[in-house]
């Protein structure tokens, strides 16, 4: 997609911007691996009303739908510094999920405020990322340092779901298919300007926290529903917050190994969905700008293992 390629190129040239300035004598830090727990969940919700009419009158029937994906994987990554004598430094990172096992996806509907059909089925995760970001310490001092951070973040999460198992109220009854029932894909872009501060207590141990807000953050999706023929495209803009910290220690010069946690969270202001069957008897109609929603929490919580040079 055009804005899968624009993040991509966005990193790539602070990828340029570091080889550059490793020119200048900058320190040269490598991260491998940044090993992971990726957990949490995403979801995206539909809602709306219809008229229906019949010899009794005309009645208003409410409608609502959510989905809700788990995160509950493995990730291995790594990444590349460039330290400034203290005074600023630039980060590029990447990671990926090394297995595929997310657990159970949730499929609840409400008819009239009353849920009345709902599914559970399995769900197969395949995700990664990319961030870049720089920082410029405006206060330091002889153990510590402190100043703004500006972080540009793109991921994407690839779903396989299947073996659904479904239960209804109206009519009453349950009903289940094995096999491969819905692909859903979800892309984030954000840019996110925070603050950033370390801390070192003792020679040996040192303590770093950001904290980053974006009230403008993009996340599109495509969820394909394989036995109804029926795909739906997501595009939202939204808050994010995106908190870090981490508890390096000193192993030698230079030389480092660590604990390190991420938590992101997201919530759309603004989302519009568009559905269209492409095939069955139902090939070809389509429904426009359909009031969503989408939300994302998901965590990090790993090790890593760093050299400068």
């Amino acid at each position: 997609m055009e804005e899968e390629a624009q993040a991509v190129k966005a990193v790539a040239v602070l990828a340029l911007l570091l080889g550059s300035a490793a020119a200048g004598g900058a320190i040269l830090e490598i991260e491998a691996p940044r090993v992971s727990y990726f957990s949490g969940y995403t979801l995206y919700e539909i809602s709306g009303h219809d008229l229906f009419k019949s010899t009794g009158g005309n009645s208003l029937v409410k409608w609502r739908s959510r989905l809700k994906f788990p995160v509950n994987n493995m990730a291995i990554g790594g990444g590349l510094g460039l330290l400034f004598d203290d005074t600023s430094e630039f980060r590029l990172r990447g990671w990926t999920t090394c297995d595929d096992k997310a657990g159970t996806m949730r499929d609840d509907d409400w008819l009239n405020g009353m849920r009345d059909i709902w599914s559970r089925s399995k769900a197969d995760l395949e995700a990664w990322g990319v961030s870049g970001e720089v920082t410029w310490w405006a206060a330091r001092g002889k153990n510590y340092r402190f100043g703004p951070r500006l972080r540009l973040d793109y991921d994407c999460l690839d779903y396989e779901v299947s073996d659904v198992r479904q239960w209804s109220i109206y009519p009453e009854g349950t009903a289940s298919v094995d096999g491969l029932v819905l692909t859903y894909r979800q892309e984030r872009a954000s840019f996110l300007p925070g603050l950033a501060g370390v801390y070192a207590p003792v020679s040996w141990l040192e303590l770093g926290s950001s904290l980053a807000v974006s009230p403008f953050t993009h996340v599109w999706d495509e969820d394909d529903h394989l036995l109804r023929f029926k795909v739906c495209k997501m595009r939202s803009f939204g808050f994010a917050f995106l908190g870090e910290a981490r508890a390096d220690v000193v192993l030698a010069d230079r030389v480092r190994l660590g604990l390190w946690g991420e938590i992101l969270y997201y919530r759309s202001w603004w989302a519009r969905q568009n559905q269209r069957f492409y095939a069955g008897e139902y090939a070809g109609l389509t429904f426009r700008r359909i009031h969503g929603d989408i939300e994302r929490q998901t965590y990090m919580l790993g090790a890593r293992f760093s050299v400068a040079f």
